[in-house]
């Protein structure tokens, strides 16, 4: 069996048939079950509306089109908005619309929610 490069695949539909979710791969096989072996991988999922809300980067993925399921034991990276989460795995539910990243989570948020709150003058205390 040869594998497919560059593929791009939809795996899931809203009701209206926007897109939901779809899979990259730089190199792909077809099992004869349906399911996907694939190297270097990005997921993407969709909001109803067509915005892109997350996306999945994973070395490798197993998936399964028919069930909206993916899997991997290799590193993952996962966006969502400005939140960036990087591990090792992950187990991917489309229809439960669940992601869990298995092993050795990092977590990184954008500076800005780090910002410093402006010293208290001391006029909260004058009050009591």
């Amino acid at each position: 069996m040869q594998p497919l490069q560059g593929l791009r695949v939809p795996i899931d539909f809203y009701p209206d048939g926007t897109l939901k979710h779809e899979i990259r791969a730089a190199e792909a096989l077809a099992r004869e079950d349906g399911t996907l072996e694939a190297q270097g991988v990005a997921f993407r999922l969709f909001s109803a509306s067509g915005e892109e809300e997350v996306l999945i980067r994973a070395e490798d993925a197993s998936v399964d089109r028919a069930r909206s399921q993916g899997y991997s034991e290799g590193a993952v990276f996962l966006e969502r908005d400005q939140l960036q989460l990087t591990g090792e795995g992950f187990e991917w539910n489309g229809r439960g619309e669940t992601i869990r990243i298995l092993r050795n989570v990092r977590m990184s948020f954008p500076s800005q929610m780090f910002r410093e709150r402006p010293e208290s003058t001391g006029e909260d205390n004058a009050r009591e």
